[in-house]
C-alpha cells in the first residue's frame, strides 16, 4: 500500500472515530432522552386524568343520594340542604377541569354531559313523580357508561404531547 493510501485510511479512521462516532452517539442519546421524557409526560397526563376521573366517579356517585335528600326535604317543606349546592358546584368545577384536558367531542365528555343532564332531570322531579324511578335508573346507567368510557380511554389513549 502506498503512503497516500495509508494516510487516507488513517484520516478516515480518525474522522470516523473522532467526529462521526461521537455525533452518532450524541444523536442516539438525545433521541433516547427525548423518548424517555415523552413517555414520562404521557404517564403523568394519564395519571392526572385517572385521578380526575376517579374524583368524578366519587362526586357523581354522591349525586343520587344528594338529590334524594333534597327531594325528601322538599316533600316535608324543609329548605334544600346546603350540601346540595356545594355538591352541584363541585360537579360544575369538575366538568370544567376535565374539559381542560379533553375536547367537548371526546366520548368521556359526552358521557359526562349525559350524566349531568340526567342528574338535572332527576333534580327537577320528586320522589312522587312517576318519572323519578326511571330517571334514577337512567342516572345509574349514564354513570356506568361514563365510567366505562373513561376506563376504556385511559387504557388506549395516547397522551404523547405534540413536539
Amino acid at each position: 500500500m502506498s503512503n497516500l493510501n495509508i494516510l487516507i485510511v488513517e484520516v478516515a479512521g480518525i474522522v470516523t472515530s473522532g467526529i462521526v462516532g461521537p455525533v452518532f452517539t450524541t444523536s442516539s442519546v438525545r433521541r433516547a432522552e427525548r423518548l424517555r421524557l415523552v413517555s414520562e409526560e404521557q404517564e403523568r397526563r394519564r395519571g392526572a386524568l385517572h385521578d380526575l376521573i376517579d374524583e368524578a366517579a366519587t362526586v357523581l356517585g354522591e349525586g343520587s343520594l344528594n338529590i334524594h335528600e333534597a327531594a325528601r326535604a322538599a316533600e316535608f317543606g324543609d329548605p334544600e340542604p346546603p350540601e346540595l349546592e356545594q355538591w352541584a358546584n363541585r360537579v360544575y368545577v369538575l366538568e370544567q377541569r376535565i374539559l381542560l384536558r379533553l375536547t367537548s367531542s371526546d366520548p368521556i365528555i359526552k358521557s359526562l354531559d349525559n350524566v349531568i343532564a340526567v342528574l338535572n332531570e332527576l333534580g327537577d322531579s320528586t320522589e312522587r313523580d312517576h318519572r323519578y324511578r326511571e330517571l334514577a335508573r337512567r342516572f345509574d346507567t349514564a354513570q356506568r357508561t361514563f365510567l366505562d368510557e373513561a376506563r376504556t380511554a385511559l387504557e388506549r389513549r395516547d397522551f404523547t404531547p405534540a413536539i
